[in-house]
């Protein structure tokens, strides 16, 4: 019994940190651009301006052209909460240094 314990919690550990190490992976450009609708789409009860505004700081696999940028801007501009969200980038943008979308701070 005890043997098959310790088995079971060495494998809970071993899931555990493959999903952490999954967690951490930037995803391909489309899948990044398909969450993000699915977030925008999304209408829950909760407000969904926290986890945008983190996705999108989060970024995405590989360097960002400017076709990324347009794609991601399409998906944000018939959005009702857009305004909301540009507010609260600024303001972190002023009281901090802003994240680019691949996660490395943008040169002032």
């Amino acid at each position: 019994m005890t043997s098959d314990k310790k088995i079971n919690e060495k494998l809970f550990n071993s899931n555990k940190e493959k999903s952490k190490h999954l967690k951490k992976q930037k995803p391909e450009f489309q899948e990044f651009l398909l969450t993000l609708k699915t977030f925008i789409a999304t209408q829950n009860k909760g407000d969904n301006i926290p986890k945008i505004n983190n996705y999108i700081k989060k970024g995405f696999k590989g360097n960002i052209e400017p076709r990324h940028v347009d794609e991601i801007l399409r998906e944000l501009l018939g959005w009702k909460d857009l305004p909301r969200l540009a507010m609260r980038m600024a303001v972190e943008a002023s009281i901090g240094r802003p994240m680019a979308l691949d996660g490395r701070g943008v040169s002032p």
